[in-house]
């Protein structure tokens, strides 16, 4: 590799992102088409959010990933708009499909994904609901008080309900 390499924007970006520790925790992103089921690795970075409303960008996407995610950085500290709450996942993400479950209002499929760690024993962190029903409940309680509080301010259209990087 070239020095050049080494001090890509993209290189330098995830060298940073390395020496932020992991944040634990449900994070969300919409999508415009079904994330499909079985495993997937991210082959790039994937913005979320802890809002699901600023994930789906006011829910208007038809999907909506719930992400339970043991290795995300919290990027809310250091961005220049900290209302969008997000949360970087990082290339090599492993995330599995957990659950799925429709809402009638907003009208959206919750796909539930977990973050499966290669590198370590699959710990539960304490925060996370045990059971799926548990688990389903919570995600729906958190996403019918978003919708209740009203629109956001799409500050980066389009960040949080890119494709996923496979």
């Amino acid at each position: 590799m070239s020095s050049a390499d080494e001090q890509s924007p993209v290189r330098k970006f995830l060298a940073t992102m390395d020496k932020l520790p992991p944040c634990a925790g449900l994070v969300y992103h919409g999508l415009r088409s079904d994330p499909g089921n079985g495993a997937v690795t991210l082959r790039g970075l994937a913005a979320s959010s802890r809002s699901p409303r600023v994930a789906s960008e006011n829910f208007s996407t038809p999907f909506l990933l719930a992400i339970l995610t043991r290795t995300g950085r919290d990027l809310a500290p250091l961005a220049g708009n900290p209302s969008e709450q997000e949360t970087v996942l990082l290339p090599g993400t492993v995330l599995v499909d957990v659950e799925r479950f429709t809402l009638a209002s907003p009208r959206l499929e919750v796909c539930i994904f977990e973050e499966i760690s290669m590198a370590e024993a699959a710990t539960i962190p304490p925060e996370w609901p045990v059971s799926r029903e548990t688990l389903k409940d919570f995600i729906q309680s958190g996403i019918d008080t978003a919708f209740a509080e009203g629109s956001v301010n799409v500050a980066s259209p389009g960040k949080f309900i890119a494709d996923l990087p496979r």
